[in-house]
């Protein structure tokens, strides 16, 4: 059975496959696997890479004559190509970088068609976020029905034509989405996790140590909004977790 069978009958029996990228706390070691014998190429004799490569090194054949490896003459310079090299050297240190295009993706879960959570994301890390939201929302009884598949918004848009490339941009992108999201779904409130999430919905200016664990309010769609660090975040340091529990308390409190 290859891999690719093997992780499709996972899937068809319900059993999620997780490949960790990165270590976390808490997590159990690694089993070490002892190779077989031969498994491992042995080293190739010296006469053997004499052989591929002819009848020795140039350095090797110095030796064996009893001599010495010849020296390479480094050319000399005239004051004019020196002057000319620092020129050159100082106009190349001189040169200021190209600005770093915005770029950042943002993960979407909408929580029984009335909770928006909007975690920043980082695709090269493949860290279980989804299922620690789901114990999230379970632990305080905030998922009724099943969790919903994860949606991916990217930033650039790969295929619209934009004017505006910052956050300013993408935050007007974002307004237009959720505003006509809201007008299939009922959003009550959004979950705002990370700093990418925070800025893209609250303005580049948005302090999020400040607001951390706290109710904001989105202006725009006149929802109340609550700040958290990223979901890897929580999986990193599992003992901020417990800031959690008084936070979404607030929320239910807000709900009512």
């Amino acid at each position: 059975m290859n891999e690719i069978e093997r992780l499709y009958l996972l899937d068809a029996m319900g059993i999620e496959s997780f490949f960790p990228r990165a270590l976390l706390p808490l997590m159990p070691k690694a089993m070490q696997v002892h190779l077989p014998e031969g498994a491992l190429a042995k080293p190739q004799s010296s006469e053997a890479a004499q052989q591929s490569t002819g009848s020795g090194s140039l350095l090797e054949q110095w030796r064996q004559a009893g001599g010495s490896p010849p020296r390479e003459s480094s050319p000399k310079l005239v004051p004019t190509q020196i002057q000319n090299r620092d020129a050159e050297a100082n106009s190349s240190n001189r040169e200021v970088s190209p600005p770093v295009a915005l770029k950042f993706s943002i993960s979407l879960w909408l929580i029984d068609n009335r909770i928006q959570v909007m975690d920043s994301r980082d695709g090269a890390e493949a860290l279980p976020v989804e299922t620690l939201l789901q114990n999230i929302l379970l632990a305080n009884h905030l998922l009724d029905l099943a969790m919903p598949k994860t949606s991916v918004l990217s930033w650039p848009p790969s295929k619209a034509k934009i004017t505006d490339s910052g956050w300013s941009g993408a935050r007007n992108m974002l307004r237009d989405f959720f505003a006509g999201r809201m007008l299939a779904h009922p959003i009550e409130h959004f979950i705002l996790c990370g700093a990418e999430a925070c800025r893209a919905m609250l303005g580049e200016d948005f302090n999020l140590d400040a607001a951390l664990y706290s109710l904001v309010q989105v202006p725009e769609l006149q929802r109340d909004a609550l700040i958290l660090p990223s979901l890897q975040f929580f999986l990193r340091n599992p003992q901020e977790k417990r800031h959690l529990w008084k936070a979404f308390q607030a929320l239910r409190h807000a709900k009512t």
